[in-house]
């Protein structure tokens, strides 16, 4: 039996990893370039990482769901746990009752103490032991005026912390749950639309006999780093896309899916998202109506053109709004590679 470290940066963005040097880009794990939440807040990224399951299934779908039932599944605590695991996490006073799920010692996080207390929650923990820690810096309002330096100080409280472990006898995850608005799109912190500022994570795993050092390029999801862990940890039957893509596989994500609920000028609205290796669709209905949303990412990785209104004149969905916004043989193409990655019927 080993350990497991999960260590989870709040609201740490992935364009923004390379504030964090010493220790994360050094370590030795796994990195996935391609890992994304499943929804923009934390209660709905929390509960897929530990339970597996998307919002829609576990009834978390926003930061209002606190204290919502807790999801039919377990959640990896529990399971690990029963099978002889000393528990413990660190974490916010106001946690859902989900993340507690398991948990032999629950801590509430400080940021002023908050490496000390990571620390010491570590060392009163017996192994074979799983920790989780949620780190605080760059999440609003901690991180002030700086985003960056927040970013560094996560830094250290990661490499403090993963010296209390022996890298042969454990799995270790460094991630983010969701990203943060810095401006884009006119999002500040993270609480709206599923652009990729909100979605798109940094993840890196090491586990005994990882590929270390390995790049992975493949879709991967909150949902695959908890059927990794099951996999690791439990020995459970998981065909793991993240395992698969860690030994440069396939993982079998031809898309990650992201959906929730969250205020957005004004509204309460629901949002639903189909992210690929180039496209991406974006929907979001209010009580005023809905409303969608096409990017090519390869082209426009910032999302600031909607190719579906490239055309002044857009009115319908597409295809025909491909059609007004490319050739016919171009919007061909584009339709043939939709239709393959599930987008258009």
């Amino acid at each position: 039996m080993h350990d497991l470290f999960w260590f989870v940066a709040d609201s740490l963005r992935y364009d923004h990893l390379g504030a964090i040097t010493s220790a994360i880009l050094g370590w030795k794990g796994v990195r996935f370039e391609r890992a994304f939440a499943v929804a923009t807040t934390s209660d709905p990224n929390f509960a897929a990482l530990l339970t597996g399951l998307m919002p829609w299934e576990s009834g978390i779908l926003s930061q209002a769901d606190w204290d919502a039932p807790p999801p039919a599944a377990p959640t990896v605590f529990e399971e690990l746990k029963a099978q002889g695991w000393a528990t413990a996490a660190l974490g916010f006073p106001n946690a859902s009752g989900f993340y507690r799920a398991g948990v032999d010692r629950y801590e509430e996080v400080y940021i002023e103490g908050e490496s000390y207390d990571a620390l010491k929650l570590i060392a009163g923990t017996p192994s074979p032991r799983a920790i989780l820690i949620r780190a605080a810096e760059c999440h609003a309002p901690y991180y002030g005026g700086s985003y960056y330096q927040a970013c560094q100080a996560i830094d250290h409280v990661f490499h403090a912390c993963l010296r209390l472990f022996d890298p042969d006898k454990t799995v270790a995850i460094f991630q983010s749950d969701h990203g943060e608005g810095l401006g884009e799109h006119g999002v500040m912190e993270h609480s709206g639309l599923p652009w990729e500022c909100l979605i798109h994570v940094p993840l890196i795993m090491s586990w005994p006999g990882c590929p270390a050092g390995y790049t992975s390029y493949e879709l991967v999801s909150h949902v695959s780093v908890h059927n990794a862990i099951r996999s690791l940890s439990l020995g459970a039957p998981s065909d793991s896309s993240l395992l698969k893509a860690a030994h440069g596989r396939p993982s079998g994500l031809e898309v990650t899916r992201v959906g929730g609920v969250a205020s957005y000028e004004g509204h309460i609205m629901r949002y639903y998202a189909l992210r690929g290796p180039r496209w991406k669709r974006m929907w979001e209905w209010n009580d005023t109506g809905g409303k969608s949303w096409f990017f090519d990412l390869w082209n426009d990785p910032g999302e600031l053109t909607d190719l579906l209104r490239v055309a002044e004149d857009y009115s319908e969905p597409p295809p025909a709004g491909l059609r007004s916004a490319y050739s016919e043989d171009e919007a061909r193409e584009i339709e043939d590679k939709l239709h393959a990655v599930g987008y258009l019927d």
